[in-house]
């Protein structure tokens, strides 16, 4: 077939999810992307629901009488995505629109206030 494009069913919570992990676990600021390039080329990951939310594309996916894929992992139910998953929701309920905001603010990122030209004085200071 030659296919050079793999297209996932991420929507808006997993890439609010993948934020959060990795501010919260990895310390960086970074998320999924809607393409990713891998091997030069060779392939493409595309996403393209990645702003859509869940719940819609459940919904639609219900109304369609699409199977339902049970969750195999083992892990399912006791992970980092999970308890981040938590935090979004929580967010959310205290501030209704957050999850909105925080997609937005992606899009806007003010490097003048980020701290990368402190961090050797940070890594001393955080040891």
């Amino acid at each position: 077939m030659n296919a050079k494009k793999i297209a996932l069913g991420h929507h808006r919570e997993d890439l609010l999810d993948t934020f959060f992990l990795n501010l919260i676990y990895s310390r960086k600021i970074s998320a999924i992307v809607p393409v990713q390039e891998f091997f030069d080329g060779l392939f493409y990951v595309v996403r393209p629901m990645i702003l859509v939310p869940e719940e819609y594309i459940k919904r639609l996916a219900n109304e369609r009488n699409f199977p339902i894929i049970p969750k195999d992992c083992p892990y399912a139910g006791d992970s980092k995505r999970d308890v981040v998953r938590e935090i979004v929701e929580f967010i959310e309920t205290k501030r209704p629109g957050a999850k909105k905001d925080i997609i937005r603010a992606m899009f806007y990122p003010n490097p003048d206030y980020l701290w990368g030209a402190y961090k050797e004085f940070v890594d001393k200071l955080l040891k």
